[in-house]
Formats: C-alpha cells, sequence, structure tokens
C-alpha cells in the first residue's frame, strides 16, 4: 500500500496520519485527553497547531496548492 492510500478519510473530512510516538507520550497525551474531556486526536491536533503558530507557520497551506503527501 502506497504512502497516498494509507492516509485515508475520516468523520468530518479530516485524514488519518500515522506518527510513531513514545510509549511514555502516548500514555500522558491519552491522560491529559481523558482529564480534559476531548479525544486524543484533537489534543494532538491543538498541540500541533501551536507549534505550528510558534514557529512562524501558523496557516495551512491553500487548497490550490494540493495534497503535498
Amino acid at each position: 500500500m502506497s504512502a497516498r492510500n494509507a492516509a485515508t478519510k475520516t468523520v468530518r473530512g479530516k485524514r488519518q496520519f500515522l506518527v510513531h510516538l513514545d510509549a511514555t507520550l502516548i500514555r500522558r497525551i491519552k491522560i491529559l485527553a481523558i482529564d480534559r474531556n476531548v479525544s486524543a486526536s484533537s489534543l494532538v491536533q491543538e498541540a500541533l497547531l501551536a507549534f505550528l503558530a510558534a514557529t512562524g507557520n501558523p496557516n495551512p497551506p491553500s487548497r490550490n496548492q494540493g495534497d503535498p503527501s
């Protein structure tokens, strides 16, 4: 299966993105998500958006640029 086919469309037009993380970090993310009553996915998305904003890349690419995957 190609990388492009591995990223499948899911609920609400979002796509799946596989990353490998340390087991301890995953556990911390899941616990924090439970404490905040949100999904781990939304928590990670929020963190990545904050990281991108802090590094000077706050805006998503325009739809005209296509899918970079």
